[in-house]
Order: structure tokens, then C-alpha cells, then sequence
């Protein structure tokens, strides 16, 4: 059976720039086909470059490329498109104009394991789909330089102590290329977090990245901040980022998705210690 495509329908979509993209055309047919992983690398091998330019340096023809590779469920390619390519258009904030692409760059990538396993360990869904989005970009096979795996970017020892915990028996970093097992333990820690800093949204993203033992040493210098200033005043510059950055995302998937508000706070007001 062929998948339904209807490009053409969907608000915010400019096709003119693309009519005569040959490698386009027949990655719309692929999909059509059901020859996903053809269509893809039809997508990927687009000289972007060249469209921006024929457009008079406009990102927006790309909009579409970044569509097709959401359609042909390759989201960690079109998020990187989106991210990098696209930034000036995200720019510009979440409305009408932009809401399809805000849709593409903060994607609901294996929900179904998001929401079971945010339910079973109390986290908010979007608050981990936030933080998967930032450690991997939704790439389940990626390692970091440090060592960290998958999804939710686990390093294994911290994996194996939570895996225990849980009776999941023996971890290794090929294990945590798993989706289900990388997202079942990342969710379990950054439970454990949320618990540790009595549901503090920041604290458990500043203890996710820099281990709760050196949140904790900062609370005890500078816990009667306000907490905006308690991140700000974090004392490793990768941590201070990380925590911006994962509650902003957090921030746009409740906006985007409708649980949120207008000016929904990246960090929530009150003083940085429980």
C-alpha cells in the first residue's frame, strides 16, 4: 500500500524553489513506492547549497527536504537540517508561519517509549523528549567523545548501576544502543535526579550532565540564589549550556504541542535550593 504524501497541503510549504530538483521528484516517488531508505538518500544527497542560492540565499526551499526526511522517519537527519540550516527561520519564534517547521526541528521520536517509560519513573514526557533531543539529536547508534551512549547518552557505568537497580541484567554500550533499553534506563536516572532535587526541573538536568554530587556542592555555596541566577553562576560552562539548553527544548515541545503556554519559563521562578 502506498503511504499518503500530501505535500502539498500542509501550511508553510514552498514547492516552487524545488520543481525542477530531479533528485527531489524521485524521492517523492520512492516514499510513494514504500522504498524508504532509497527516498532518504535521494534527500540526502540534494545540494542544498545551490537551492539556497537559486533562492536568493533563503533557507526556506529546504523546509521541504526536511519534511520528506521527517516522512521517510529519518528524524535525526532532518532535526540536524532543521538545527543548522534552518536556525534563522526558528528564529524568528513559534506562529503560524513557522509552526509546521517547529514541528520538524522538536519531532515526537519514539514517543511510545517516551510516555511509558516517563509515566513509570515520573518524569514529565516532554521534559525527557527534551533531553533526549539535546544529548543525541535522536540518533540512537551515536557515542560521544566521552564515552556516553545513545538516546539518552548514557555512560555505562552510570547505565550498569541503574540497569541493577532495575534487574535488567548485564549493560554494555552495545546494549545502550537500543532504544527501549537506553530510554528505559535514561529515564530511570533522571527520575532518580528528579526525586534527589524534589522535582527541580534544572537541578536534575544540571545533575544529568555533571553528576548530582557537584550539584549538590553548588547548592551548598549558592542554593539561596534565585534559581535563573543559580544557572548562571554554574561553574562549568558545558553544564550551564546543557541545562538552557534541555529546559528551552522542554519549553518549545510543551508550546509546540499544546501543554504549555505562550511564555511558558524556560526556568521555572524561586530560589535554587528545595
Amino acid at each position: 500500500m502506498r503511504p499518503e504524501l500530501p505535500i502539498a497541503s500542509e501550511p508553510g510549504l514552498d514547492l516552487a524553489a524545488l520543481a525542477g530538483e530531479r533528485r527531489f521528484a524521485a524521492a517523492v516517488e520512492l516514499l510513494r513506492l514504500g522504498f524508504v531508505a532509497e527516498a532518504t538518500a535521494e534527500l540526502l544527497r540534494i545540494d542544498r547549497q545551490a537551492i539556497r542560492e537559486a533562492a536568493g540565499g533563503s533557507p526556506e526551499p529546504l523546509l521541504a527536504i526536511v519534511y520528506l526526511l521527517d516522512r521517510a522517519g529519518s528524524r535525526q537527519a532532518g532535526l540536524q537540517i532543521a538545527r543548522v540550516e534552518l536556525a534563522e527561520i526558528l528564529e524568528r519564534g513559534y506562529g503560524p508561519e513557522t509552526a509546521l517547521l517547529y514541528r520538524l526541528a522538536y519531532p515526537l521520536a519514539y514517543r511510545d517509549l517516551v510516555e511509558e517509560n516517563a509515566r513509570r519513573h515520573g518524569v514529565p514526557a516532554d521534559l525527557l523528549q527534551a533531553l533526549m533531543r539535546e544529548e543525541s539529536s535522536l540518533d540512537p547508534l551515536v557515542v560521544s567523545w566521552a564515552g556516553a551512549v545513545g538516546l539518552t547518552q548514557l555512560m555505562v557505568q552510570t547505565a550498569r548501576s541503574v540497569a541493577k537497580r532495575l534487574g535488567l541484567g548485564p549493560v554494555d554500550a552495545g546494549r545502550l544502543k537500543d532504544p527501549a533499553t537506553n530510554v528505559r534506563i535514561g529515564t530511570a536516572y533522571l527520575g532518580s535526579l528528579l526525586q534527589r532535587f524534589e522535582g527541580n526541573w534544572a537541578l536534575a538536568c544540571a545533575g544529568y550532565n555533571a553528576g548530582p554530587g557537584a550539584v549538590s556542592r553548588w547548592l551548598a555555596a549558592r542554593g539561596d540564589l534565585l534559581l535563573d541566577e543559580f544557572v548562571e553562576e554554574i561553574p562549568i560552562d558545558q553544564t550551564r549550556n546543557y541545562v538552557k539548553r534541555v529546559l528551552d527544548s522542554f519549553a518549545a515541545y510543551r508550546l509546540i504541542y499544546g501543554e504549555g503556554e505562550d511564555r511558558f519559563p524556560a526556568i521555572p521562578p524561586g530560589r535554587a535550593a528545595p
